[in-house]
């Protein structure tokens, strides 16, 4: 049988989820900031070799007030780019706030990384591709699309920082999101290729020649993703097709001795919602509880920003 094979030159590498960060994952018993330089560095290869753009899902940064020497590497080393905002680029994951990240820094001294966040002008056009963004926290507002796809001879695409999973069920209970095939049925007619970051497992759905790309994470962060392998794809515009191109690893580097400690803490926090005397409901995300906390005891918005900025210090 005759394939479908891709052209011999992509038009556009697609990447999400780098989390560019001074912290050393608990599991990590390597030089870290080397290990996210020489994949920074692998994209701008793979850049320079077939001259096209980076097309990425978000979530640059892992935390969105990096201290300044991290934000000059990542003026440095970081490839030409269309990105969005993510929830850890944002402070206190709102939207409003983006111009006290290190990603508006970012924007405003390399201007050939272009941050799709403005609500009302969230278009940015090349030759090949009209790219639209949905930064976290938007998806559900945005009911309305300039245009349908193929109206304009390019091709239509979303980035989005939303929680999307493969397959019909969630990869977790009460896990936030959407499932991948219900996000292209909703989408297929507007768009050619969606651009998927949060989730940190990569994975490929196509719907009615629409195809939905979910990169997952470029680093290795936790002990449980040890055997993964981290990837961004090459993106062929004319047949509407992707390819996997997989970062440079090595072997080696996690160590699950704290494991038994997370279960523990994790154990201890459970049994401390619960004995709370509020509606909480275990199961549910932390954050999700305590904005309900806050709403039910009317908590003064002072107090409100020092728990979200003790709570992102921590890394929650």
């Amino acid at each position: 049988m005759k394939r479908n094979k891709p052209t011999s030159k992509p038009d556009a590498i697609i990447t999400a989820d780098m989390h560019l960060t001074t912290r050393v994952p608990v599991s990590r018993t390597d030089d870290y900031l080397q290990a996210q330089l020489k994949k920074l560095q692998f994209v701008k290869q793979l850049q320079e070799q077939y001259s096209c753009i980076v097309l990425d899902g978000g979530d640059l940064f892992d935390h969105w007030k990096a201290p300044p020497w991290l934000s000059a590497l990542a003026y440095e080393h970081l490839p030409s780019m269309v990105t969005i905002p993510g929830n850890h680029d944002l402070p206190e994951h709102s939207l409003e706030k983006y111009d006290k990240s290190a990603l508006h820094l970012l924007e405003e001294t390399r201007h050939d990384i272009d941050v799709l966040h403005e609500p009302n002008t969230p278009e940015a056009k090349f030759d090949q591709f009209h790219i639209y963004g949905y930064p976290n926290g938007l998806f559900e507002l945005r009911a309305q699309y300039q245009e349908r796809k193929g109206q304009h001879g390019r091709r239509n695409v979303l980035l989005m920082h939303e929680f999307v999973w493969s397959g019909l069920q969630p990869p977790f209970p009460n896990a936030p999101g959407y499932m991948a095939q219900s996000v292209l049925r909703r989408l297929f007619r507007h768009f050619d290729l969606i651009i998927c970051g949060d989730n940190h497992t990569a994975f490929t759905e196509s719907y009615e020649k629409t195809i939905l790309v979910n990169p997952g994470s470029m680093m290795r962060m936790t002990a449980d993703t040890m055997d993964y392998k981290p990837r961004c794809y090459l993106y062929y515009a004319k047949t509407n097709t992707v390819r996997p191109v997989y970062y440079p690893i090595q072997e080696g580097v996690h160590s699950t001795e704290h494991l038994d400690i997370v279960k523990d803490r994790d154990a201890r926090i459970a049994a401390y919602i619960q004995h709370m005397d509020t509606q909480w409901e275990h199961g549910l995300s932390f954050k999700h509880n305590l904005e309900e906390f806050f709403q039910t005891n009317k908590t003064p918005k002072l107090v409100k920003e020092l728990i979200w900025e003790h709570l992102e210090m921590r890394k929650e």
